[in-house]
């Protein structure tokens, strides 16, 4: 049967009642049909805009932009019934609050009374229909309850049933529509982390293809942000909702509590139908590109930023010193809160006089708002007095705290910040005292050596903030620090924190009981907090404690041939003070007529340089008597009125002789360590007043005269007698005798004497492992003397030994056992052993005593004691008791440690240079800061200071132990000058005369190396040419020397040059300028005016004469070579040029037979050979094998005699070599009238050998680390002594 359904709206008036606008909202969805037996729709939608109330009952005042939908879906189009589906219809989301079959006549309702403009669309005009198919069957229910508990077999038991469901259902049309839900108003705070906003899209239909949402702002990313900016829906997924969120960007501008950004949408579709994914009917799927119909939505954002200012201060503290200057500031940062509109402006003020804010304003833009900035508060005492204190005090009434007030105002155009109020803090300025007062001047005396004053203070200072040698005028005020005052290239230096030494210029003027003035503002103690100066002290200098006599010296021959003056120096006196002495000459009055003569001529000299005298005086020969002999003596004064004399029997010869005299100290004092090189200087007799003639041959005989000498007296050089270490012995007197004779008549001599006196030296008492160590009480502690020693070498008399040991940590108490209590002893032994735990932690000091007999000498060591067992480190005893500060001078310093697997570290103690600038570097190796074994340049440290260098050892459980060594930089001899005459001379002519005089230094004696520089582009001062070895004399007479360069640059100048070395090697050089003009001589002329100097410096046995001729010649060969016609007139031919050259090597080599092996012979040898062969094309090919054989005998007995290569002869002989490179010798090519000989496969050997012995010799006595260099046009060299395990990575 056929079930009729029947619906009612429930409302009495019935499908005629009347509908509200609100009504019409909630539930006048319109299908395009409104069956009667099928689900009903969703309710309207309108989608006016985000805000709209549901609950309204009033249309709006304007139509809404979109047409309504139902269901989620836009009514677009009528559809017949028969062409849809049920799933067209959907279920409404919410159920319709009309009754079904009111619902097409409501709709139609609204439509009437609301219309198109509102979104209603007019209703469908096709009537419903029915089933097509029998409807299904329902089994009626019961019209009579059923009791309970009765059967209820037959009787419905529920619900009608149906029997089947229809085939075909009545569809809707699809119409496109996009649904946008939220759960809250579109409301987000500015920061957008604490609260966000979110919205949902979802579309009604299936779309024919691909929809694309955009979603965009009004003020792009600067209010909110989006999740996304687009969202995509097609048949897949355009019925699952997508979600948006939206927050708050924080713009960091206060504009107020709250302001609004507003959500735009663009819809785009590909409209092309696409069925393939879901399979739905293309006339099922809407389109959707161009729809309209979501409006914007207003988004409100609470703003987060409030305008202010942060101080990061309430209140400031500055400080004040004892000076009265700043001490400490205070400081405070300011930053904006927010980010302003306008510039903001903080002005500070209020605060008093004496204090002051930096900077005083500061500004804030949109672009540097919450940077902060810094306000420097800076605060002085209250008075413009400095100090505040007089007298340097540290306390007064001046010096006191106060409190001041700083205010902030804030100005700007934008109004949140120029409402807002000045801030004030509180300041509050102390007073920070000195923890010690300014230190003041003790003393400032004389050094006993009178070259230096010393200068003690009250306390350790600051130094000044000076290290190394400075200007006095650093330290004294101008007047006092002048070079007229103490002297000319005077100099300043720490020594110690608590002494300052002055070391003099040449001819100082300062005098006992003259001033020095202090600088005010330089000199502070070395407090941990200072700021007081020491004052405008004035000092008066004062005599030194042991004042150095003034030793008198002549260097005079002891027997004067009949026609030869008599020439007597005292130019070696000792003990100037680096100040003009006085110097009268005098001889006995004996023989009255005698000395008549003699003292007339003494009397003369002594009136010279305003009764000061001078340091040498001639006799002429006529003014003595012959046969006779004179005691004649030499007085010498210093400016301290100290004086000393010595006197000398000479004789006057009744015939010729040689003259011979040995020059130096008379008598020699010695040790049993000293190499002695015994020197005469001797010169051919004067035939002058005799009808006679001798030959230019002299020989020379060496003697000691007392038997006591057991040692050779064979020699190289005929005039000087070198005598090694160790075969002089102590406490002996010894007397060396040379006699000068002619060859050809020996019955012509003449002789010299020279008594030696070797004193006895003390033992040196010697602790190993360093001055200060660290041990550990859970090990031995052994304490080793074995490296004590006797310099003197005298097995006759055993050492004898004493330890004893103190306790620093309790004011030197004698060591105590911590495990007795009791004394320590110890035995009478090189070395002692204490035992582990025996010494408890602390500081302990150990002192060796060792004598041989009356000789005796202290050591003394500090050993730390640590907890536990450190690494124990020692450092090997230094090889020099002082250390020079000059070019190639080297410490190396050798650390060891108990444990193989630890880091090592050194460092300094207290010192004004850096560790890292003070060792030697070879390129690649390891830093030698972390080696065992380090090199010093010594040259990097400061003279007559003592460093204490640190090794430090870390093991693999970071426990460090430490050693420390002292090592002492020695000064350089001081105060003296040079003085080269003539100022003009000839080369080849003029005997040049060098004098050294006023130097001073408490290592004595001093030795002397006169030199000279050609000046010429690209010179260097420091490689000069030696005019002979060192000398003990403080005069070299009569040099021959080279012409210097021609035109007005340099105008022939040579720059003469003295290095004055002490006892331990340090030395100082002086200059002094000279010009050295060519001679016009032809070629004949030179040959024999060189020809004749050299032989003749041959024959008398003195090979430095016939270097300095030979370096004249060449040099005179090169200046006429480049003077066009001046080397015409000299060399007419090649074979001429080849014999000059030829005759020098030939000379030179005869030279070098009788040349000593030392560094200085060696420099001007090598020297004179790079001239030479100078000028390949002017060499033979017999010059060439020559010239190559010379010089690899030169570097082959270099290396024999262990003799170093100095960078001078480096130089000279890598250029020496490069020359022969350059020569015929190496060439293949046959140079026309040349025969090489086969001598190419000799001279390629000589070479490579020549090459080997360079390196060889250049690296006598280096130590690691140390490399020299060496450039020449053809040839260039590194040598380098490294330890072995960093070889390979240079």
């Amino acid at each position: 049967s056929e079930v009729q359904w029947s619906l009612s709206d429930g409302q009495s008036g019935g499908a005629e009642s009347s509908i509200t606008y609100g009504d019409c909202l909630n539930g006048a969805s319109a299908p395009t049909f409104a069956p009667t037996s099928v689900p009903t729709f969703a309710p309207i939608v309108a989608p006016t805009n985000s805000t709209n109330s549901t609950n309204s009952t009033d249309p709006p005042t304007t139509a809404p932009n979109a047409t309504l939908t139902t269901g989620g879906r836009r009514i677009t189009e009528e559809v017949p019934l028969e062409e849809r589906k049920l799933d067209d219809m959907g279920t409404s989301p919410a159920p319709s609050p009309f009754p079904t079959s009111l619902f097409a006549f409501k709709y139609a309702q609204c439509y009437a009374q609301y219309g198109e403009a509102y979104g209603f669309s007019a209703p469908p005009t096709h009537a419903p229909t029915r089933f097509e198919t029998a409807p299904p069957t329902i089994t009626p229910m019961p019209t009579t309850p059923v009791p309970s508990g009765s059967p209820t077999t037959g009787q419905p038991t529920g619900a009608p049933t149906y029997s089947q469901m229809p085939s075909h259902m009545p569809t809707a049309t699809p119409v496109a529509g996009i649904t946008m839900a939220n759960s809250s108003s579109a409301s987000v705070t500015e920061d957008g982390s604490t609260t966000t906003w979110s919205f949902t899209l979802v579309l009604d239909s299936e779309p024919l293809n691909s929809v694309t949402v955009a979603i965009s702002t009004e003020h792009g990313s600067d209010r909110i942000s989006l999740s996304t900016g687009t969202v995509e829906f097609d048949s897949s997924n355009y019925g699952t909702t997508q979600t948006v969120t939206v927050a708050g960007v924080d713009n960091n501008v206060d504009v107020g509590s709250s302001y609004q950004d507003y959500i735009f949408f663009e819809v785009t579709a590909d409209d092309t139908c696409d069925n393939s994914a879901t399979g739905t009917a293309c006339n099922q799927k809407v389109a959707y590109n161009g729809y309209d119909s979501l409006n914007m939505v207003a988004v409100t954002v609470v703003d987060d930023d409030v305008a202010g200012v942060t101080y990061t201060e309430d209140s400031l503290a500055s400080a004040i010193n004892n000076y009265g200057d700043e001490y400490a500031t205070a400081s405070y940062s300011v930053y904006l809160d927010s980010e302003p509109t306008e510039d903001v402006t903080i002005s500070t003020s209020g605060l008093g006089s004496w204090s002051s804010a930096s900077p005083s304003t500061v500004t804030f833009t949109a672009l540097n708002w919450d940077t902060a900035q810094t306000i420097t508060v800076a605060s002085t005492a209250s008075t413009a007095t400095r100090p505040v204190c007089s007298r340097a005090r540290r306390y007064c009434d001046g010096l006191k705290g106060r409190s001041e007030t700083l205010t902030n105002t804030v100005s700007s155009d934008d109004s949140y910040y120029a409402d807002l109020s000045p801030t004030t803090m509180a300041v509050s300025v102390s007073v920070q005292y000195d923890t010690q007062r300014a230190p003041t001047i003790a003393s400032a005396k004389f050094s006993d050596a009178l070259n230096t004053l010393v200068v003690a203070w009250s306390a350790t200072t600051n130094q000044g903030g000076l290290s190394g040698f400075f200007d006095c005028s650093e330290v004294f005020d101008g007047s006092t620090a002048t070079d007229s005052y103490l002297g000319s290239g005077s100099a300043c230096s720490w020594t110690t924190a608590a002494q300052l030494l002055v070391t003099f210029g040449t001819s100082p003027a300062i005098l006992v009981g003259d001033e020095l003035v202090l600088s005010e503002t330089m000199v502070q103690s070395d407090g941990s907090v200072t700021s007081l100066f020491a004052t405008n002290q004035t000092v008066s200098v004062a005599m030194p404690n042991n004042p150095t006599d003034p030793v008198a010296v002549m260097t005079a021959p002891d027997a004067v041939g009949l026609c030869d003056d008599l020439s007597i120096d005292a130019s070696m006196t000792s003990g100037s003070g680096g100040r003009t002495m006085e110097y009268t000459f005098s001889v006995e009055d004996k023989l009255t007529p005698e000395i008549t003569n003699v003292t007339a001529v003494f009397n003369e000299t002594n009136s010279l340089n305003s009764g000061y005298g001078t340091y040498a005086v001639t006799v002429p020969s006529e003014q003595m008597t012959p046969s006779t002999r004179y005691e004649m003596a030499i007085t010498a004064c210093n400016f301290l009125r100290l004086c000393d004399s010595f006197s000398k029997s000479i004789f006057k010869m009744g015939s010729p002789a040689p003259l011979v005299q040995i020059v130096g100290t008379h008598p020699l004092y010695a040790t049993y360590a000293d190499d002695l090189s015994i020197r005469a200087e001797a010169s051919l007799p004067n035939m002058d007043c005799v009808d006679s003639t001798v030959s230019n041959q002299m020989g020379f005989i060496w003697s000691e005269t007392t038997g006591q000498y057991a040692g050779s007296l064979e020699t190289k050089a005929p005039r000087v007698l070198n005598i090694d270490e160790g075969q002089l012995l102590a406490n002996h007197e010894y007397e060396f005798q040379v006699v000068a004779y002619m060859l050809a008549n020996p019955n012509l001599n003449n002789s010299a004497t020279l008594q030696v006196i070797i004193t006895e030296q003390d033992v040196v008492a010697s602790i190993a492992g360093g001055s200060t160590r660290v041990a550990g009480t859970d090990t031995d502690l052994v304490m080793d003397g074995s490296e004590s020693y006797d310099p003197d070498d005298d097995d006759s008399t055993s050492f004898e030994y004493v330890w004893s040991c103190y306790n620093t940590s309790t004011a030197m108490e004698a060591c105590v056992s911590a495990s007795s209590g009791s004394v320590l002893a110890f035995d009478a032994a090189t070395n002692i052993t204490i035992v582990a735990g025996e010494l408890a932690v602390g500081t302990y000091t150990f002192e060796l005593f060792v004598a041989k007999g009356h000789r005796n000498d202290t050591a003394t060591a500090t050993v730390i004691i640590v907890a536990g067992a450190p690494p124990e480190v020692g450092i090997a005893a230094l090889s020099e008791d002082k250390y020079n500060p000059t070019f190639s001078s080297y410490a190396m310093l050798e650390g060891t440690c108990s444990t193989d697997d630890v880091s090592y570290e050194w460092s300094l103690v207290s010192a004004d240079v850096s560790i890292d600038s003070v060792f030697t570097v070879t390129g690649g190796g390891s830093n030698p800061v972390y080696r065992a074994k380090p090199t010093v340049q010594v040259d990097m440290l400061t003279s007559g200071v003592t460093y204490t260098f640190r090794l430090s050892a870390t093991d693999g459980y970071g426990v460090t132990g430490y050693s420390e060594i002292n090592l002492v930089v020695n000064d350089k001899p001081s105060s003296g000058s040079l003085a080269v005459s003539p100022y003009t001379g000839y080369t080849i002519q003029t005997g040049f005369d060098f004098v050294a005089l006023g130097w001073c230094d408490t290592d004595l004696p001093l030795t002397y190396k006169y030199a000279y520089t050609v000046l010429d582009d690209g010179v260097d001062l420091s490689t000069p040419t030696p005019l002979a070895d060192e000398l003990s004399s403080a005069s070299l007479s009569g040099a021959t020397l080279p012409v210097g360069t021609s035109g007005d640059t340099y105008n022939y100048t040579l720059t003469g040059q003295v290095r004055v070395y002490d006892s331990f090697r340090a030395f100082a050089t002086s200059y002094d300028d000279f010009r050295v003009v060519p001679v016009e001589l032809t070629s004949k002329q030179l040959r024999k005016a060189s020809k004749n100097l050299t032989t003749e410096a041959l024959a008398s046995g003195n090979p430095e004469a016939s270097l300095q001729a030979i370096g004249a010649t060449h040099h005179q060969m090169a200046h006429m070579a480049s003077s066009g016609s001046g080397r015409r007139a000299l060399l007419a031919t090649v074979s001429t040029e080849q014999a000059a050259r030829m005759e020098l090597l030939q000379t030179l080599e005869a030279t070098f037979a009788m040349s000593d092996i030392t560094e200085a012979n060696m420099e001007t040898i090598l020297s004179s050979l790079e001239g030479i062969l100078s000028e390949p094309s002017e060499l033979t090919i017999d010059a060439e094998v020559q010239g190559m054989i010379l010089t690899n005998d030169l570097l082959a007995e270099m290396v024999a005699e262990e003799t170093t290569l100095s960078t001078t002869a480096y130089a000279s002989a890598g250029s020496a070599l490069s020359y022969l490179l350059d020569s015929d010798l190496f060439n293949n090519t046959m140079t026309s009238g040349h025969s090489k000989s086969g001598n190419q496969i000799e001279a390629v050997e000589n070479m490579t050998q020549a090459l080997k012995d360079m390196t060889t010799t250049v690296l006598f006595g280096a130590s690691a680390g140390v490399g020299y260099q060496m450039w020449s046009h053809r040839i260039t060299m590194h040598a380098i002594h490294e330890e072995a395990q960093y070889v390979g990575s240079i």
